[in-house]
């Protein structure tokens, strides 16, 4: 265990070095992230408690790779050890988010936080049936199909707590449900499918990339739908922010499906989920990322090969 900690320390300072960055440099970075959490705590005091709750799972999330954690239990077959692995990691990577929550009184974010560093280690991403579960959507878009069957019981929560926000008159929780429904939504585009399954569609580039993202789209507001109907009958003065969060939710899917094939069929890095963060953060960077990674995704499915309607010398 000690060596494997080690050995990240030492892959995080080769990505330092990479990138061109020191440790004094990475210690600015960090002491600027404090001051811009400080200011929008000061500025937006309702939503900034949410802020970090998002913040600290989109970190999460981001080490709940299934590779990883399928190489994670061979290194450490023993339950124990691989449990106690996780929790140090997602307690090292919330770590300045859980000092900042309990320096700026946000209590309850921090008590968030630390179930999700406990929630997250001891569960795998999923719970899974021995039977298929039914899901609202239909055969193919495998993506949403699959997302659902691996966080049904988020799903259900999430609702659940909707419907306490409609009952209690609390439009702030209703928008913070809204906004992680679509978060949980942009993990279904997460996994990376077999080569074999895109020469199943006999569509040109764009017309596979404009598909893929009708697709998401439609199934993100089948799950969206719900709350932000009944949000908008309990809620007429604040229609229009339920409506604008609508948006940014299915803006930052269609970027991530666009950055999801400009690197196929690798894995997105953590530099792009990065770039998601930011953009979910300030959403008017949407406006240039999402046709420079459609031109991307276009080029490396055209240059694969995976381009049907293309004539082949």
């Amino acid at each position: 265990m000690k060596y494997y900690f080690s050995l990240l320390g030492r892959i995080l300072k080769r990505n330092m070095n990479a990138w061109g960055l020191s440790w004094f440099t990475a210690g600015l970075l960090a002491l600027v992230f404090c001051l811009l959490m400080y200011a929008a705590s000061r500025r937006f005091p309702q939503y900034a408690e949410y802020g970090f709750i998002y913040l600290g799972l989109s970190f999460l999330f981001m080490l709940q790779g299934a590779e990883r954690i399928g190489f994670l239990k061979i290194l450490f077959p023993v339950k124990r050890q691989f449990i106690t692995v996780r929790i140090l990691e997602n307690f090292s990577v919330l770590l300045l988010l859980l000092i900042l929550s309990v320096c700026f009184f946000y209590f309850f974010a921090a008590i968030v936080l630390v179930c999700g560093i406990f929630t997250f280690a001891y569960f795998d991403r999923s719970i899974r049936w021995k039977k298929s579960l039914p899901t609202p959507f239909r055969r193919y878009p495998f993506e949403f199909i699959i997302l659902f069957r691996r966080f049904w019981f988020v799903y259900l929560f999430l609702y659940a707590i909707a419907i306490i926000a409609v009952v209690v008159h609390n439009f702030n929780l209703l928008a913070v449900v809204v906004a992680l429904l679509g978060f949980l939504g942009w993990q279904a585009y997460a996994e990376v499918e077999p080569e074999e399954l895109l020469w199943n569609y006999s569509m040109s580039t764009t017309a596979f990339l404009q598909h893929k993202i009708k697709r998401a789209v439609a199934q993100q507001s089948l799950m969206l739908g719900a709350p932000l109907l009944v949000g908008a009958v309990v809620f007429p003065d604040y229609m229009i922010w339920l409506a604008l969060i609508g948006v940014i939710v299915s803006a930052v899917l269609i970027l991530i499906v666009f950055m999801k094939y400009s690197v196929f069929p690798e894995h997105a890095g953590i530099i792009l989920q990065l770039q998601v963060l930011i953009a979910t953060c300030l959403p008017f960077l949407l406006i240039g990322l999402i046709p420079y990674y459609y031109r991307k995704a276009h080029r490396n499915l055209t240059f694969r090969d995976y381009d049907s309607t293309r004539k082949i010398a």
